[in-house]
């Protein structure tokens, strides 16, 4: 059974600030990119992003929130959880011979815009992929030319 998720226009107005920023790195409507959890309990949201390889998963908690124990009808316990904005990202697949995904954290913090630039940082160098240095010399005769695409056994970087 498929998973319902939150649309971003009920979202409350707390929320539509980081949904501004996320819109910053979509190309067109951010609802087609985005889909939205919503919970109201502890006034939090996530936000999932996928990529051809990741998913990222940005959690949300703009104004903090205070947390109460009740035991019996008497409050036995409180504590004031602090605004929160961070990221997680996992692999859409596993790799071969593994059965898991592969995932890690990106920066977290507090809820501000300077956060969701480190984030966005992180989001960034996670799909930037190394380039292959060209050859510094390329065969003139054909018969050297038939091997030239095959890996070396001797490569180094």
């Amino acid at each position: 059974m498929l998973k319902k998720y939150y649309p971003l226009a009920a979202l409350p107005q707390e929320f539509a600030e980081v949904v501004s920023w996320i819109q910053e790195i979509c190309r067109g409507d951010v609802s087609t990119f985005v889909l939205c959890d919503h919970k109201e309990k502890d006034n939090r949201a996530s936000f999932k992003l996928f990529t051809k390889e990741y998913k990222y998963n940005l959690s949300c908690r703009p104004n903090g929130f205070r947390h109460e124990t009740v035991e019996a009808g008497k409050i036995v316990g409180a504590s004031n959880e602090p605004s929160y904005l961070g990221c997680t990202v996992q692999s859409r697949k596993p790799r071969a011979g593994e059965d898991w995904t592969r995932g890690n954290d990106l920066p977290d913090g507090k809820y501000s815009y300077k956060t969701w630039e480190r984030i966005k940082n992180g989001i960034l160098a996670y799909e930037l992929v190394r380039v292959v240095n060209k050859p510094s010399s390329v065969p003139e005769d054909p018969k050297e030319m038939k091997d030239f695409d095959k890996p070396s056994l001797n490569y180094t970087e």
